[in-house]
């Protein structure tokens, strides 16, 4: 038998060393990797049944480990007060994230969910939470200021000018135009998204499905309130507020591509688009207005919040003449992701799919292919096997091509990454009294 040389032996060991770092070592686990090259290296390892999990956002109460690791759920979801218990503490809410996001890290690529809430006026489903003004009680703040500009200004003009009349009418062009001391205030809302933010992270959630930034045309719409005006100006100074929930953009950042900062929330600009101008308010109606109107007064909200890199959007259950907006590939696809350059994930109201047809549900796989081929990328359906088979059957048929898959798990992972989720998946409690220690009269100063 022959006998191997010491330096014979040591060379194989290094190779079996080599090789074991090699196989160990992943792109895109590597945060020093750009964000596309970890992107493409995680997509390329991933089956098509890895896919279509990371495309469906599931209801807390079915998020079970086998159902997270079973079929990869990209991401979870509290229903409108869906809560783990009762009065249930920061603690408690961790600890019931912690475990969903310990069955994610469990399968074969280790892709963390992501857990979202609505707290559009704060964190208004838990328990000792901050609440705000809603939107519509925000959107008017700025008139005192206005109205307190205006008052100086009259009477300086009347007791010093009297002949200047004409003085006094320009004010009032200038202030009804909002040209002229620009004292709204979109601070105040960045201030509370910020706030909210933190209070939000103090419970283990990353994600939340705020802001609103509907206009509310008709006040006969039952929720008119979650809008902060009629006027689409206010409401796209009081996108400010993603600022507040996100983090700042950095400087020299690509357009259309989110950005989150570290202890921050990645936000969701709803209701795209439209929903607030239904006809004769009435909710999830049909919303009749040329294309010049639907750009004019209910478009341009999205192009700021696409500016300050919020990271979703969601889909209307409305229709824009007559056409479902779940199932709009002109608005969704052609016009948001194409020619607003957004990079974010679009994401479906709850059960919105289910709504494209009329009763709700009434044939579900058209609204799959509906819905999916019109580019919503995250679907949140009520029975999510459902949807799972009927995608995963309509792709294997080439009935939904391979790549609207593939973008849609792109944007999904982008998000992701851009959150840091990939580096620090596990909540902790490093913020938990931001929540239940906090002092209302602390926020003075902040807000």
């Amino acid at each position: 038998m022959g006998k191997f040389s010491i330096p014979k032996l040591g060379f194989l060991l290094l190779c079996c060393l080599a090789a074991l770092t090699e196989a160990t070592y992943v792109k895109y686990k590597d945060p020093k990797q750009p964000l596309g090259v970890r992107i493409k290296d995680l997509m390329r390892r991933m089956t098509l049944a890895e896919k279509i999990g990371q495309m469906t956002q599931i209801e807390r109460t079915v998020a079970t480990p086998d159902a997270m690791k079973n079929y990869f759920i990209g991401s979870v979801l509290s229903g409108g007060g869906s809560v783990p218990a009762q009065k249930a503490t920061p603690e408690t809410w961790i600890e019931m994230v912690n475990t969903m996001q310990k069955a994610s890290l469990s399968t074969r690529l280790g892709i963390p969910m992501i857990y979202g809430i609505d707290a559009v006026h704060g964190h208004n489903n838990v328990y000792k939470a901050t609440i705000f003004p809603h939107n519509i009680g925000l959107g008017v703040t700025r008139q005192v200021l206005y109205l307190e500009a205006k008052m100086i200004i009259e009477l300086f003009l009347y007791q010093l000018f009297k002949v200047l009349h004409f003085a006094l009418n320009l004010v009032d062009e200038m202030l009804s135009n909002g040209d002229f001391f620009p004292c709204r205030d979109p601070n105040l809302v960045k201030r509370i998204g910020e706030a909210t933010a933190l209070e939000v992270r103090a419970t283990g959630i990353p994600y939340v499905f705020a802001p609103c930034i509907e206009v509310c045309r008709d006040p006969r719409w039952g929720r008119c309130y979650e809008s902060y005006s009629e006027d689409h100006k206010i409401v796209q100074m009081m996108t400010e507020i993603i600022t507040g929930l996100q983090g700042g953009l950095p400087v020299n950042s690509k357009k259309g591509v989110p950005f989150v900062a570290r202890n921050k929330v990645a936000a969701c600009a709803k209701h795209y688009v439209g929903d607030g101008g239904t006809t004769k308010g009435i909710n999830e109606n049909n919303t009749v207005i040329s294309w010049n109107g639907l750009l004019g007064i209910h478009m341009p909200a999205y192009f700021n919040s696409i500016a300050k890199g919020v990271a979703t959007i969601m889909t209307s259950y409305s229709s824009w003449n007559g056409k479902k907006m779940h199932a709009n590939h002109d608005l969704v696809t052609d016009f948001l992701k194409n020619k607003l350059k957004f990079r974010g994930f679009v994401i479906s109201d709850w059960q919105g799919l289910d709504r494209i047809t009329s009763p709700p549900h009434a044939n579900y796989s058209y609204s799959v292919e509906a819905g999916v081929g019109a580019g919503i990328d995250m679907v949140s359906p009520y029975n999510f096997t459902e949807f799972i088979d009927d995608l995963t059957y309509q792709v294997k048929n080439n009935i939904i091509p391979m790549s609207r898959i593939d973008d849609a798990v792109k944007r999904i992972l982008r998000v992701k990454f851009v959150m840091g989720l990939f580096e620090n998946p596990m909540a902790d409690n490093s913020l938990v009294n931001q929540l239940l220690n906090r002092n209302i009269g602390s926020w003075q100063g902040k807000l």
